[in-house]
């Protein structure tokens, strides 16, 4: 994976670190309501942080990659992409503090969706610790934002067929058009609500 990512671009002059991991879990759910049920599910991480060098102008970036099986990672995109980002900062300088149209990096915009989305959670706004409380049909987003909560992607990392109470995972629209749609439930605060659970629950 080294000498990959290094052949990506001349400026590469060394690899910071490359990490690849493999795991294998169960998850076995038996409740007082009657269900019985158990999954398995597996997942695969490569991982490079090259360093480039332009001048006396050095800078890291990194990349990586994630799936089911160790056949679902390109290692190809992951070595142009971690010596690619690690290129794109050389030459860098800082800007006055100002409000301007941001373009996000794919990583990033994920980076701050993780942020919000614990506070969507109703639990979270039952005990008032949201800055969503009370704006459910109200426009947060640009009218172009979508955002769903898919627990049946096909092969995808978060994908199971049920959540931590048993309750089939499903498809939830948490924003649709830029608006607040719903907040994600477990049973126990979808009670408090008078709503269905959207197969939210989470086991430590």
């Amino acid at each position: 994976m080294e000498t990959l990512t290094k052949s990506k671009n001349a400026r590469i002059v060394d690899i910071n670190n490359v990490m690849y991991d493999d795991s294998i879990y169960e998850t076995a759910i038996l409740n007082s309501a009657g269900f019985c049920d158990k999954y398995k599910t597996t997942t695969c991480l490569i991982y490079v942080s090259a360093i480039s060098k332009q001048g006396e102008d050095t800078s890291t970036g990194d990349f990586f990659g994630c799936g089911r099986t160790p056949g679902d990672l390109d290692l190809e995109e992951v070595a142009e992409k971690a010596a690619g980002r690690s290129v794109s900062i050389l030459g860098g300088k800082k800007i006055k503090s100002q409000r301007v149209d941001l373009l996000l990096d794919p990583i990033v915009s994920a980076q701050f969706l993780g942020v919000i989305a614990g506070t969507l959670t109703a639990d979270s706004v039952q005990k008032r610790k949201s800055l969503f409380e009370g704006k459910i049909g109200q426009k947060i987003f640009s009218i172009d934002l979508d955002i769903f909560d898919d627990g049946t992607i096909p092969d995808g990392l978060s994908s199971k067929p049920f959540d931590g109470e048993g309750v089939i995972k499903g498809k939830t629209c948490v924003f649709k058009d830029g608006y607040l749609k719903t907040y994600l439930y477990n049973t126990y605060t979808a009670r408090k609500d008078k709503t269905l659970s959207t197969g939210n629950a989470v086991r430590a």
